[in-house]
């Protein structure tokens, strides 16, 4: 029985321009036999079973068929499309998907029609003390109706912008892992070279610790939410008031863990109450689950997604309606993301709206310990690497498009020798020294705080900013594309398009400006400093974040030598 590697599949995406591989297992020493668009080939596996096969070269485009046999079962493979292939990494602003961005994007993604950009999500597999040798699972999706919005966002608005320029097939292979930091993507060789990782290394390797951490800290988990909801049933009094929406800093419920009711009461006429509805929350920290008149219309189990909650016809009523969200607070300061729209928007009226923000009423319903950090394995040295990385080394590519860095920020110090280093790992997996490598440089945010008060972001850019000494790479700046409040920004189409001019002008050699305003010097004259640039395109100009904060320069530091 022949096995190939599960990337192997209807609608898979080759590199065009390389010598692209057919490998998987089939019986000892059998000859296997195929053809790629009626060019036969031939090979032999071994003693134990391995064969790989260099498949014959095909012009950009398709659809292409191959198939492969030994004699005495069959592969035939489908649609297969002949372009350029990129390896998406990083952490969630590179894994956030199309039905993320619908906010912002909503008419633009329904008409999603490019059967010509596919994408492969590798399963998020890590792996301590060896390396995964194959794909384990995973599917290739076509960016077409349902399908694209599983899509990565960064990588779709890429993949379309370089569709409409060079009109050939792109393959996305999706291997971005949500709070990932940089040191899980890199090798073990090199994370012992560089020092400071040995005791994390050491014991992922230790199945029994692994197993026993996921153990305890499920149990953990468990305990503190079965605590949590215990006196949530019962009937309480609404005494207590809080604005929505804003964090809970500097509040009564600054230091408060635990579970608690939060109730709104809303009017509605007769035609507003025979309607769908939608209700948005924003962001809310940590878990929620919310009703209205008592009916169930959905939850959320971590603090990161926009509250979106359709309301069913029937549901609400005309005259008073009750708004309740049960809140879990594990971790906290609790509270609403401020600046997020609260609302109850009526589906037949795209222009009525209740505004929900404002006073709330609260009951605290169960004090609680904070909740101790779960330990997330994926997070861990080099396991990203055994685990996914490593899986895809013989699968030819254009180059690799990286956003990550955001769970880097508060271990700043070193980030630039990290990321190079894992450059050159994932360079050298691929036996290309100079493979491009595109990057995303950390967007602006301050923690839904304004003005931005805190600098830890601003060093881990510069760390990203040096990494352009290394060859044959490129930064893509994304600060003004950012939300001070949101983690994860919604304008992942400045992001992607910005992507793909690094690409046009990195990979395909042609002439654009594809990078942001990098300084280069500055001068001193009289009492003025003058700051110099280059690759200024048309000029400077004052940008924003997408929070419709005036645009206006609230200051700058300098950083002298010694960082």
């Amino acid at each position: 029985m022949i096995r190939l590697s599960a990337l192997f599949q209807d609608g898979m995406v080759l590199q065009r321009g390389q010598e692209n591989f057919l490998w998987g297992y089939g019986k000892e020493n059998s000859e296997i036999k195929g053809s790629f668009s009626a060019e036969m080939f031939t090979t032999t596996a071994d003693e134990k079973g391995y064969f790989q096969v260099v498949l014959p070269q095909k012009a950009c485009g398709g659809p292409y068929e191959l198939w492969i046999t030994d004699m005495e079962n069959e592969y035939h493979i489908k649609d297969i499309l002949v372009g350029d292939v990129f390896l998406l990494g990083g952490q969630s602003n590179m894994e956030l998907s199309l039905s993320r961005v619908l906010d912002l994007y909503e008419e633009e993604i329904k008409s999603v029609n490019e059967p010509f950009i596919r994408m492969f999500e590798v399963p998020k597999e890590y792996l301590f003390g060896e390396k995964r040798e194959d794909v384990t699972g995973g599917k290739w999706l076509q960016a077409v109706n349902e399908e694209a919005l599983a899509f990565s966002a960064a990588g779709f608005f890429m993949a379309r912008a370089l569709r409409r320029e060079q009109k050939v097939p792109i393959g996305l292979l999706q291997t971005a892992v949500g709070g990932t930091p940089v040191k899980a993507w890199c090798s073990e060789e090199s994370l012992r070279e560089m020092g400071g990782f040995e005791e994390e290394l050491n014991s992922c390797k230790e199945a029994f610790f692994v197993e026993k951490t996921i153990a305890e800290d499920a149990r953990r988990e468990a305990d503190w939410h079965e605590q949590a909801k215990q006196d949530v049933n019962q009937a309480v009094i609404y005494e207590q008031e809080i604005q929505v929406p804003g964090m809970w800093n500097g509040t009564p419920l600054e230091d408060f863990h635990g579970s608690l009711l939060l109730q709104k009461k809303v009017l509605l006429s007769q035609e507003q109450s025979q309607q769908e509805a939608m209700l948005r929350l924003g962001v809310l920290v940590d878990k929620d689950r919310v009703y209205v008149n008592g009916t169930w219309v959905g939850q959320t189990e971590y603090r990161y997604p926009p509250r979106y909650y359709k309301i069913p016809k029937g549901v609400l009523r005309a005259g008073e309606n009750v708004i309740e969200i049960e809140l879990s607070v594990c971790r906290g300061p609790g509270g609403f993301v401020p600046d997020k729209k609260c609302e109850l928007r009526f589906e037949e009226s795209p222009y009525s709206f209740i505004d929900l923000s404002g006073t709330w009423k609260y009951a605290s319903c169960k004090v609680l310990p904070r909740l101790a950090e779960q330990t997330f394995f994926q997070y861990k040295a080099a396991g990203l690497y055994n685990g996914m990385i490593y899986a895809l080394r013989k699968w030819k590519i254009s180059g690799y498009l990286y956003y990550q860095g955001e769970s880097d920020a508060n271990n700043w110090k070193g980030y630039e020798k990290r990321l190079s280093q894992m450059i050159v790992d994932w360079r050298t997996l691929w036996g290309q020294e100079k493979l491009p490598f595109i990057y995303v440089q950390l967007a602006g945010f301050s923690d839904g705080k304004w003005p931005c008060t805190t600098t830890d972001w601003a060093y881990l850019r510069e760390e990203q900013r040096k990494v352009l000494q290394v060859n044959n790479t490129a930064m893509v700046v994304a600060f003004d594309a950012g939300e001070y409040n949101e983690l994860h920004p919604l304008d992942k189409k400045t992001v992607g398009e910005r992507l793909a001019l690094a690409v046009r002008k990195a990979i395909y050699g042609e002439d654009v400006q594809a990078s942001g305003p990098m300084y280069r010097e500055f001068k001193r004259r009289g009492s003025v400093i003058e700051l110099l640039f280059d690759d200024i395109g048309k000029g400077l100009c004052i940008g924003r974040f997408l929070n419709d904060i005036e645009k206006t320069l609230d200051g700058f530091e300098v950083c002298d030598k010694r960082f």
